[in-house]
């Protein structure tokens, strides 16, 4: 499970670090007007990095998941789909409620590959308008802590559980 379920994610983590390295050439050949290109260069940027977030909510609820429907009487299925929750929740607070400080940190980190014309201001208006994909990081662990009241060893125990696949 380790390889089938980290290697998509590494592949969205790359994808975000090349989008984020290499926004301004994206950025110039995407905008109509020149005017444009520091907006369009941040889009793909935070976009990405909001889509990693995501990608880290998908594995989280796979792992927790198959503990949850096989019954592993652990930790890990009773507390990770709460921790789960919390963390995600939080990368959603802040996109959308504290974008201003997250675009101050962005601007200043991400200066590496940043067309010209970035501001922290256009940082923030991109972190609120696509905080809805943090949002969508919320689902997994809800589903999780569903399953956990409703469908807890619906696949078996422990001793059924596919190799590679218990977390203790």
């Amino acid at each position: 499970m380790g390889i089938a379920v980290m290697v998509p994610l590494f592949v969205v983590v790359l994808t975000n670090i090349v989008l984020t390295l290499a926004r301004r050439p994206i950025a110039a050949r995407l905008a109509s007007d020149p005017q444009e290109t520091p907006k369009v260069a941040v889009a793909p940027a935070v976009t990405s990095f909001h889509v990693a977030i995501l990608a880290m909510s998908v594995v989280f609820t796979v792992m927790l998941m198959l503990q949850v429907l096989y019954a592993n009487p652990s930790r890990v299925t009773s507390v990770g789909p709460v921790v789960a929750l919390v963390l995600f929740a939080a990368f959603y607070a802040q996109a959308r409620f504290m974008s201003e400080k997250m675009a101050d940190q962005a601007h200043r980190g991400w200066r590496i590959g940043a067309a010209r014309g970035e501001t922290a201001e256009i940082y923030a208006e991109v972190f609120r308008a696509r905080s809805w994909i943090l949002a969508l990081g919320l689902v997994g662990p809800v589903l999780v802590l569903l399953a956990l009241v409703f469908f807890f060893g619906a696949l078996g125990d422990v001793g059924q559980m596919p190799s590679g696949v218990l977390l203790d």
